[in-house]
């Protein structure tokens, strides 16, 4: 009897895939708890931006998306001291040279 026919090895198959399976889903669980979170934190500070220097929340979003979370966090502690949006411009420019480097 050819190894694949055996019933060993149809258990040990079945074992692999149900264990890949489940490191699939912690994979994808991980990936998209770190894409809302970006998404939110994104949100967030775009609508606190658009307050603060009266410009439409759109003007800011694509702005954003380019950096990380950790970016768009550090940027939430840091944009409260910026008197333009000009500043947020070129501190996000600046930035986004550095991911890219």
């Amino acid at each position: 009897t050819p190894l694949e026919e055996t019933r060993s090895y149809k258990e040990l198959v079945a074992i692999g895939e149900k264990r890949g399976e489940k490191r699939g889903e912690k994979r994808g669980e991980k990936r998209g708890e770190k894409l809302g979170e970006k998404k939110a934190a994104g949100r967030l500070l775009a609508k606190q931006m658009a307050q603060k220097f009266d410009i439409k929340v759109q003007r800011v979003v694509p702005r954003l998306r380019a950096l990380r979370t950790k970016d768009i966090m550090e940027l939430g502690e840091n944009f409260l001291k910026m008197e333009s949006f000009e500043d947020v411009h070129q501190w996000i420019t600046h930035r986004k040279k550095l991911i890219n480097a």
